[in-house]
């Protein structure tokens, strides 16, 4: 085919041996306008526009959407999920030192700092309840809840040792599997726990969800799926009981030994990709707050106003 672009648009088929001529760009517009082809094309493509930009927006938060609360402990022991996008958060949680906690920070995996405990009787931090420490639940039952962390044990010295915790029984709680070298998630019915080995001396990444609607709760460590099954009972939101990183608000002397960093709380239960994209961004060095946000709600808003804009000038 050998086309003419000029006043005159002529096209000829090499292919079928045949030709047509279209007169004049205006005259096409005509036609078309008169055929409703035109203004049908012009909202065809406006209805994808929009339908990308609005993907896009509901992307666009990514893995921050729906965040409560999060530390990252860079330098202080502050909730900064107000910082991120698409978070959940109506009050800063933040921490305190407790029973004799010295506040003091470790050096962190992300070279910000991290909470650093000693172990037995040396204290903790605690935050006051609010809603967001069980996902914006104000008592009753947790209907979906996301808690990650990442931690790195000097020596698990004491049975349950906790790491982040709302208290015993169908309250949430990461800790120690009794004596043995794995940590529990309690996301409702009970703990389930894997075989991993984290008593290395290594940083080791912990997700646990629970979610009423699809009756599943999942523990993760390093990305792995340790355990998957269904919700027993859900999980209680005490509002007697604070947020304790390093210890458990209702069983005492289970203080963390050594360091966690970056812990989270969400709203809804992150899907397996999500933990994923969150873990290999933590092994490259990346927190779970450096991790950029999608540009795809850009583009597409862009996109929804450039066809608006050439709409409204036809």
């Amino acid at each position: 085919m050998t086309p003419y672009l000029g006043p005159d648009l002529l096209c000829q088929s090499a292919t079928a041996g045949y030709s047509f001529e279209v007169t004049s760009a205006d005259e096409t517009h005509n036609k078309l306008n008169k055929t409703n082809l035109l203004p049908k094309m012009k909202n065809l493509l406006l209805g994808a526009a929009v339908s990308v930009g609005l993907i896009g927006i509901a992307q666009a938060a990514g893995v921050q959407s729906g965040v409560t609360v999060y530390y990252n402990f860079d330098g202080n022991l502050n909730d900064s999920a107000s910082s991120l996008a698409g978070n959940a958060n109506t009050i800063d949680d933040n921490l305190a030192p407790a029973s004799g906690h010295a506040g003091n920070l470790g050096g962190g995996l992300f070279g910000g700092g991290s909470y650093l405990g000693s172990g037995v009787g040396t204290g903790h931090a605690e935050a006051a309840f609010s809603p967001d420490l069980d996902g914006g639940t104000n008592g009753g039952q947790v209907q979906a809840i996301t808690v990650q962390w990442w931690g790195r044990a000097n020596s698990l010295d004491t049975g349950w040792q906790a790491g982040v915790a709302r208290g015993e029984g169908q309250n949430w709680r990461f800790h120690r599997q009794g004596g043995s070298q794995t940590m529990a998630w309690q996301g409702g019915g009970g703990d389930i726990h894997g075989g991993a080995n984290i008593n290395d001396g290594e940083w080791h990444h912990f997700v646990g969800t629970s979610d009423v609607a699809s009756n599943t709760r999942v523990l993760y460590i390093d990305g792995v799926v340790m355990s998957s099954q269904g919700i027993g009972t859900p999980i209680n939101s005490d509002t007697n009981l604070p947020l304790m990183v390093g210890e458990n608000p209702q069983a005492n002397n289970r203080e963390w030994n050594g360091e966690i960093d970056d812990v989270a709380i969400w709203n809804r239960a992150l899907s397996e990709a999500e933990v994923n994209e969150i873990y290999n961004a933590g092994r490259a060095g990346t927190s779970l707050g450096a991790i950029p946000e999608p540009t795809v709600g850009l583009l597409g808003l862009l996109s929804v106003g450039f066809l608006a804009l050439r709409r409204r000038r036809r």
